[in-house]
């Protein structure tokens, strides 16, 4: 099966991609985006594009299914840029799936097409009417494609169309929630009503199950036994911060008067708009229908989750330990440069709220660090904090953490090969005379010591 991929670079087009790359049924992946993945895959066929490029359905040639995933928010663009990217863009990538005769679309919708302000009927379903929310852009953008989707499927009886409509995504990359709120263990809290929320890797195992069962028609996916903020902010470890109803509903003037009281320069008011919406949604039918199994089904779960899993600041010890990378990287710059002549983009994945993304590029011989995750990756090493401690402080070894699942390795397995040089030359460090020896040592103690953070 060859998957065509919408937004493959975003925060649920990650997770979809990672779990395609990882099923052998699907033989070729095409990821349409801004900017390259951040899997590290040969059979991911990445191309920058816009879905309102001229030419788009060159890109769905000789496909078997579409996941459309890309979709912009507030406040990254204007309403007329919105619209033309989430409703016209929406449409041409529709009729391009259309005119190369895919059997199966995968759309990923919202809860919030049903209203942002839904009557009070108590659970929401599938077969609850939707309405317009003009008041929100992100909101009626969902309900206007949804509505093109309603005609779509009476012109084209032959696609199955399958429309997920998760609620809001919380995971360790969440994106509605800015980085200096997550590193604050802060929470905007607009009115304490029940937030539909669910956690990002259970859509995502969503998305994969649309592809293959034999479905189509609508699916929500929320967590059941909906709570409200300052729950949600209390189960996680976050601070409630109370934010005025009047000034979430005018989330752009709220952007400038909010964000200097939390060190931001910019606000991401998508995240006032969600916190207001009351609604409870009712995931029945994704579970009979599509065998739905999340990983965190109530929404208590999927807080404490996003609790262990949202990034603070960077174990100082790690932090230190990538700064002085270069010192004692000359054989890992050996094995990278023999891979093959492009050298190797190495993700290393620390996980956990102390833990990181950083980039090892080798090429020509050289290594360049950065903090971040270098796009497209060959390779990602994925471990824990605690785990990278470990092996520094030399208690384990990454073959071994590797044997026992405690170190992932994804794309060119050099990857894990680098990492261990460069872990095993800081090692040997630990016994050499002079300045980096007594250094190295110094370090080495504080790491099996601890550190105050």
């Amino acid at each position: 099966m060859k998957v065509v991929v919408t937004g493959g670079s975003g925060q649920l087009g990650t997770l979809v991609l990672d779990r395609l790359v990882a099923d052998r049924k699907i033989k070729r992946i095409v990821s349409l985006d801004l900017v390259p993945p951040a899997v590290p895959s040969a059979r991911i066929d990445w191309r920058i594009a816009d879905l309102r490029d001229p030419g788009l359905e060159r890109h769905m040639e000789g496909a078997d299914a579409l996941v459309h995933l890309a979709f912009v928010v507030i406040p990254r663009a204007t309403a007329e840029t919105m619209y033309s990217v989430n409703v016209d863009g929406s449409r041409r990538i529709f009729a391009a799936a259309a005119q190369h005769r895919v059997s199966r679309i995968v759309y990923a919708s919202s809860v919030a097409a049903y209203g942002m302000d839904p009557p009070p009927f108590g659970v929401v379903d599938e077969s609850t009417p939707r309405r317009r929310t003009p008041g929100l852009l992100h909101a009626d953008n969902k309900y206007e494609v949804e509505e093109h989707l309603d005609a779509f499927e009476m012109s084209h009886p032959d696609i199955a169309v399958v429309r997920l409509r998760p609620g809001v995504l919380l995971g360790r990359r969440m994106s509605i929630v800015t980085p200096s709120f997550l590193r604050k263990r802060v929470l905007p809290v607009v009115a304490d009503v029940r937030l539909p929320i669910v956690w990002d890797e259970d859509v995502a195992d969503a998305v994969v199950r649309a592809l293959h069962a034999d479905v189509k028609g609508a699916y929500n996916l929320v967590a059941s036994d909906p709570i409200g903020g300052a729950e949600l902010a209390r189960l996680a470890g976050f601070r409630p911060f109370s934010v005025p109803r009047a000034a979430a509903s005018a989330a752009t003037r709220a952007s400038s008067v909010l964000a200097p009281l939390l060190g931001e320069k910019r606000l991401d008011a998508g995240w006032l708009d969600v916190a207001e919406m009351d609604l409870r949604a009712s995931s029945q039918k994704a579970y009979a229908e599509l065998g739905w199994k999340p990983r965190h089904p109530t929404s208590a779960e999927v807080a404490v989750a996003f609790g262990n899993a949202a990034p603070r600041a960077v174990d100082r010890r790690i932090a230190l330990f990538f700064s002085l990378v270069a010192r004692f990287a000359r054989r890992a710059v050996e094995l990278g440069t023999s891979v093959e002549a492009g050298g190797l983009a190495l993700h290393v994945d620390v996980t956990g709220p102390s833990g990181g993304d950083f980039s090892l590029v080798l090429d020509g011989g050289k290594m360049t660090l950065k903090v971040g995750i270098p796009r497209p990756p060959t390779s990602r090493v994925t471990l824990s904090a605690e785990t990278l401690l470990d092996l520094l402080s030399g208690k384990t070894e990454v073959a071994t953490a590797t044997l026992v699942g405690k170190v992932d390795v994804r794309g060119e397995p050099m990857g894990s090969v680098v990492l261990a040089a460069i872990i095993d030359a800081f090692r040997r460090m630990t016994s050499t005379g002079g300045v980096r020896g007594r250094v190295a040592r110094s370090f080495s103690k504080w790491l099996e010591h601890g550190a105050r953070r």
